[in-house]
Order: structure tokens, then C-alpha cells, then sequence
């Protein structure tokens, strides 16, 4: 037998092994090239997010320094102050949440049309990987964010009694921004968002005798309609208009607690404010 028919075997084995190996190494390297493109995916996302959020903290913050001016200077309308600052705090509200929403929504499509190899864990959530960092990064955005706007609205709550000469007084309560996992989780495509995040609540007091001049202004997020309820007043259904809705109530008495809530359809409450002071003249 010749050397050569000899050791035919072993090359022949060799490269069958080779043609095994080549489809995975091929598959390795795809995946890379994958990873890499998901990771540049998810940067943009992130700095349209960041940019997103800074905008709508930038007019928030004009239109308060603007409210506070105006208060300061004498020419605010003081109970009109009240409905303008809830608006200005729910529009900010909208414009941080969609930011985060809409960089989740529109990256993840992105991801799934770029991988042609099955994903990687880290670029999936709980991967505990790029994806996950990624929602990290926005929740730690919007916690920044709900402090800043907390800071904006501690200012106005200062301001308004010093203009009225301790006659008027208001109290404002802004809900933390919940996880981007609950922004996106049952409203990635679909027409409904039940949940009203990041609610707000402005309670005033004003001064007459009879003490029931208190006004509540309650409003958070939505794309329908939400069930309202107001201890003192009873329940109300509001419509979203451009994502918000809001409830005024006036003719409350101050100096005593109020008990608030969203509810769905099925009158299951979404949030809610407990005992949240109707001010009392100072």
C-alpha cells in the first residue's frame, strides 16, 4: 500500500472537520459584525433620548422661570397660575416620557431586523448586556429629570403666597417617572396606554372665610379615557387630548387631606394620590 493511501484517511477526516467548522466560525463572525452594528443602533437611540429629554426640560424650565416672573412682578393672575402650571408640568411630563418610549420602540425593530444570526442574550432584556445598560441609561434620564422639574416646581410653590401677601397658597405633588419597561411593555405598537405616569397634582387654597375655595387640578398620561375620582367630589371621566388629560375641581374645602385615583374601565386603579393637603391660607 502506498504512504499516501496510507494517510488519506486522516486527511479526508481533517477536512470534513474543516467543513463543519467553517458554517460556525462564518455564524461567529456575523454575529460580531451584528453585535457591533446593534451597539451603534442603540448610541443613537440614546443620544436622540438624552437630546429628547433635555428640549422638553429646557421649556419647562422657561415657562417656569416665565410663570415665576410674572408672579414676582405682579402681573400673573393668580388663580389662573394653578391650571397653566399643571399644564406646563404634564407637557413636560409627555415630552421626557416619549422620549424614552420612543427610543425603546424604534430601536428594537432595528435590533431584530439586523440580526440574521440568532440574537446574542446581551442584546435582549435581561441579558444583562448592551440592551439592558441601554434602559438603565434612560431611567437614570428620567430620574434626573423628575428631580429637575421637582426643583422648578418648589419655586412657584415659594412664590405664589409671597405675591398674594399669605392669601393664596399651593401645593404641588409630581409621582416619579416609572421604568421605561412599563413605558413600553403593553404599548410598543398598539393604540392603548392605560397607565397614567408621572401623574401631577396641584391643590390650591385661597382665602375666604367659608374655607371651601380650595381647587384641585389633577392630570397624568394617556391615549383614551380615564375614570377620575375625587373624595370630596366623586368620580369624573376625562379624555386624553395630545396624550394628557387633567381633572379641575374647585369648591373644596381646605385645610383637610384629599384622597385621588385614575382608574381603567374596569375601574381598577392605575394611581393614586392619598392624603395630599388642600392648603390653608398661610
Amino acid at each position: 500500500m502506498s504512504p499516501n493511501v496510507k494517510f488519506l484517511p486522516a486527511v479526508l477526516l481533517a477536512l470534513s472537520l474543516l467543513s463543519l467548522l467553517a458554517p460556525a466560525a462564518h455564524a461567529a463572525t456575523q454575529q460580531q459584525t451584528e453585535l457591533k452594528q446593534i451597539k451603534a443602533e442603540l448610541k443613537l437611540a440614546l443620544a436622540a433620548a438624552k437630546a429628547g429629554t433635555a428640549q422638553a426640560l429646557a421649556d419647562f424650565q422657561d415657562d417656569l422661570d416665565s410663570l415665576v416672573a410674572s408672579i414676582a412682578d405682579g402681573s400673573a393672575v393668580l388663580n389662573e397660575v394653578p391650571l397653566d402650571l399643571s399644564q406646563m408640568a404634564l407637557i413636560a411630563v409627555r415630552d421626557v416620557v416619549a422620549a424614552s418610549r420612543n427610543a425603546v420602540n424604534g430601536v428594537t425593530p432595528t435590533i431584530v431586523g439586523i440580526a440574521t444570526v440568532p440574537l446574542h442574550r446581551t442584546t435582549l432584556p435581561g441579558g444583562f448586556g448592551d440592551y439592558d445598560k441601554f434602559r438603565a441609561v434612560l431611567d437614570a434620564s428620567q430620574a434626573k429629570a423628575y428631580k429637575k422639574m421637582l426643583a422648578g416646581l418648589k419655586k412657584v410653590v415659594k412664590a405664589v403666597p409671597k405675591a398674594s401677601s399669605g392669601v393664596y397658597a399651593v401645593n404641588v405633588v409630581l409621582t416619579p417617572f416609572p421604568p421605561v419597561s412599563a413605558l413600553t411593555a403593553d404599548n410598543t405598537f398598539g393604540d392603548t396606554f392605560l397607565a397614567p405616569p408621572a401623574t401631577v397634582s396641584v391643590l390650591v387654597g385661597g382665602g375666604s372665610t367659608a374655607g371651601n375655595d380650595g381647587i384641585a387640578i389633577i392630570g397624568g398620561l394617556g391615549r383614551d379615557t380615564a375614570d377620575v375620582f375625587v373624595n370630596q367630589i366623586g368620580a369624573s371621566t376625562v379624555t386624553c387630548l395630545l396624550d394628557i388629560w387633567f381633572r379641575v375641581e374647585s369648591g373644596l374645602v381646605t385645610g383637610r387631606n384629599l384622597d385621588c385615583f385614575a382608574r381603567d374601565a374596569g375601574l381598577e386603579v392605575l394611581i393614586g394620590f392619598q392624603s395630599i393637603g388642600v392648603p390653608s391660607v398661610p
